[in-house]
């Protein structure tokens, strides 16, 4: 163990000097197991312990509390059956301080009382190798989704509220086909160590499902019309491989695959959602759909990671993992591209 756990905290104030990227480069050196993160636009330090029990899990999360008592320093802890996702940094400044390295190292000590770090969590080296380079060669693709002509026709107000509605139509047949597969993907993995990730993409699709109502009213379509609404086969390729996944897809590539691809539908629904407020008067509650993506839980990366690193470490084939990434964002392509040809924009002033 390297000389970060021996350190005490240093008092901080608002003034303080957050720690620059150099100097996160050489802190992380002792710290190597934590993934330096960006969250509601403040940079984390964020690990998952595993537990072979939820006691075991409390126990560790106690002994953390205890500690940051001792330390004046407090992290978010998150506490699940087996595991225990524990994250650093500075509220008064909004981001990293050496203080945060020097938690977690100490963190890192309390994972075993002999201070050896517990190796029931799979190595995420791997997994977060294979995510980076997956994105690197997916970027091109990923840069068309997030400059998509559609987005850019719906923030200049050229989109129809009946081209709206077929969005709602579409959602609509997605998203409950979607809720079948995160169900059967519970079924298959639910009972494992990483069942809990599985039970979350479930719980996502029934929050998006409800929350797809307020929207779908708003541009004009209640139960009958959404039922009745016949789906385009361009905007449904993402879903069906989806399905695909579900029946004959490893965990870790559906995780890795929802990992690689929810940042752009993410970031597409944020500007959706300010788009449907500023230009077309939508309530907030009409908009709470796009919200729900713009916004993911903030451990589903470190979560969808270790997932990855699990099916990795048992042998799922890297090649078949960036296929589905790479699928999925070209499915997720199509899906844009087919709902602006639909679309009927209003010409330019």
């Amino acid at each position: 163990m390297g000389t970060l756990s021996a350190e005490r905290c240093a008092a901080c104030h608002s003034d303080s000097p957050r720690v620059t990227e150099a100097e996160i480069a050489e802190l992380r050196r002792e710290v190597s197991e934590w993934q330096v993160l960006e969250r509601d636009g403040i940079v984390r330090l964020e690990r998952v312990f595993h537990f072979p029990s939820f006691a075991a899990a409390l126990a560790f999360a106690n002994k953390i509390g205890a500690l940051a008592e001792a330390e004046g320093h407090h992290p978010a802890l998150l506490t699940e059956w087996g595991r225990v996702t524990v994250t650093w940094w500075t509220h008064t400044i909004r981001g990293l301080h050496r203080n945060d390295f020097i938690m977690a190292a100490k963190t890192d000590t309390l994972a075993t009382p002999s201070g050896h770090i517990t190796r029931d969590e799979p190595d995420l080296t791997g997994a977060q190798r294979l995510i980076e380079e997956i994105r690197r060669e997916l970027e091109p693709v990923d840069h068309e989704i997030r400059r998509h002509p559609y987005l850019a026709a719906l923030e200049a107000g050229h989109v129809r509220r009946e081209d709206l509605a077929r969005f709602a139509g579409e959602q609509h047949h997605i998203i409950r086909s979607d809720l079948r597969s995160a169900a059967l993907l519970v079924n298959r993995f639910g009972a494992t160590a990483r069942g809990p990730f599985f039970q979350a993409v479930l719980g996502g699709e029934t929050a998006a499902l409800a929350a797809l109502g307020p929207f779908a009213v708003a541009v004009g379509m209640d139960d009958a019309r959404l039922q009745a609404y016949e789906p385009e086969p361009g905007a449904h390729a993402y879903t069906a491989f989806m399905a695909w996944l579900a029946l004959y897809g490893s965990e870790a590539e559906v995780a890795g695959g929802l990992l690689v691809n929810f940042a752009a539908w993410g970031a597409n629904c944020g500007r959706m959602s300010r788009a449907l407020r500023d230009r077309y008067s939508l309530s907030d509650k009409a908009t709470a759909f796009f919200d729900l993506f713009a916004a993911p839980p903030g451990e589903f990366e470190s979560q969808a990671m270790v997932v990855v690193a699990d099916g990795l470490a048992r042998g799922a084939d890297p090649r078949l993992v960036k296929r589905a990434a790479r699928l999925l964002q070209g499915f997720e392509k199509l899906y844009w591209d087919t709902l602006h040809a639909l679309a009927r924009a209003r010409p330019s002033p």
